[in-house]
């Protein structure tokens, strides 16, 4: 979420939505009573002289007081339900019902002085940890991939098969000049778009082809690959590799997710009793005061905001008493997470 401008005297802050978690925040911290205010379309009705009435939609800058608020998991949506209270246009609909529809990518104004507080440090903090990304190359003599990893999560950018070959020592990579052409240029585009870093991962004499490769077409691409991490394999099987053994950092969320789900599993097998699985157990660790770290998908937040149980391990989480962190969907630590019961928690440390 980023802070596009703030009142603190008046109790209002202008804010724009980057993430689906931004929502998630922003539908627990707007209560009944505050103000939003959004561009967004009214169809309007107009009585012409003959007596007929017909309508149109129009673009307008209008504010609504909250009364009540809902949630659309399928599409990522939160909706909030109040009567327009200001209107930048000279239209009879002060004071008539209307339905915000906020989104990802949504430019909003809420004016809430109880709340203001908790909204701007939750904003300044989701900003702080944004900004980060990085380009992974990883190949073998079988698999290439080229992954763009950010907050966001995990994109493949390409992907290339070349199955057969017999993975054996000394065995170097076939010269490919179109394979490695296609990556630079994938490359050069991510770095257009602000990737500062790229990080090999395969067998030494793979990263090291890479490496070679990439230098002989680009040396200011070159000069960005910051890491190489060893592998057993190449293509998105090494990256996965990569993400479990940590060799990829945590400097980015969906590195940090994976670490913190693989250190959960190692801590299930040897101590079972140290971890809650699910709803009804975490609540129940949580309620009676001890200090979690919780670990949940995102779509299981999305399905129970309503939830009280769920409600008490967020409002915990939001006064410091849980460690919390929501898995980005589509991750392979959010699959084994949702096999657990989609919310885990257990002791840090």
């Amino acid at each position: 979420m980023r802070i596009l401008g703030i009142d603190k005297r008046r109790g209002w802050v202008r804010v724009a939505v980057k993430s689906s978690v931004d929502l998630l925040n922003l539908y627990r911290q707007i209560r009944p009573g505050d103000i939003i205010y959004q561009e967004t379309t009214r169809e309007v009705k107009k009585h012409r002289a003959s007596g007929e009435v017909d309508s149109e939609r129009l673009h307008l800058k209008l504010a609504i007081t909250v009364e009540s608020k809902s949630v659309d998991p399928m599409s990522r949506r939160v909706r909030f339900h109040g009567r327009i209270t200001h209107v930048d246009r000279d239209l009879d609909v002060l004071k008539k019902y209307h339905t915000l529809t906020i989104e990802r990518g949504s430019v909003i104004e809420i004016e809430s002085k109880d709340r203001l507080p908790y909204i701007v440090r939750i904003a300044e903090l989701t900003e702080r940890a944004r900004h980060k990304e990085i380009a992974v190359v990883s190949a073998d003599d079988e698999a290439l991939a080229l992954v763009h990893i950010s907050d966001e999560g995990f994109r493949i950018i390409r992907t290339a098969e070349r199955p057969g070959r017999a993975k054996i020592p000394g065995y170097t990579l076939e010269e490919d000049t179109g394979i490695y052409d296609e990556i630079v240029e994938d490359l050069r585009r991510l770095v257009e778009k602000g990737v500062k870093r790229v990080v090999l991962v395969g067998t030494s004499i793979h990263t090291e082809a890479l490496m070679r490769e990439i230098k002989r077409r680009d040396p200011g691409l070159a000069s960005l690959v910051r890491k190489r991490s060893a592998t057993n394999v190449g293509g998105v099987d090494g990256l996965r590799e990569a993400l479990r053994s940590g060799a990829l950092g945590e400097d980015l969320k969906p590195l940090a997710d994976a670490l913190r789900v693989e250190r959960l599993i190692e801590l299930a097998t040897k101590s079972p009793e140290k971890v809650c699985l699910g709803l009804r157990e975490v609540h129940e660790a949580c309620r009676s005061g001890q200090r979690l770290e919780v670990l949940v998908t995102e779509e299981f937040v999305w399905e129970n905001l309503d939830s009280a149980e769920l409600d008490l391990i967020l409002g915990l989480s939001e006064r410091g008493r849980v460690i919390l962190r929501i898995l980005l969907p589509e991750t392979e630590a959010s699959e084994k997470v949702k096999a657990l019961g989609s919310i885990v928690g257990f002791r840090p440390g």
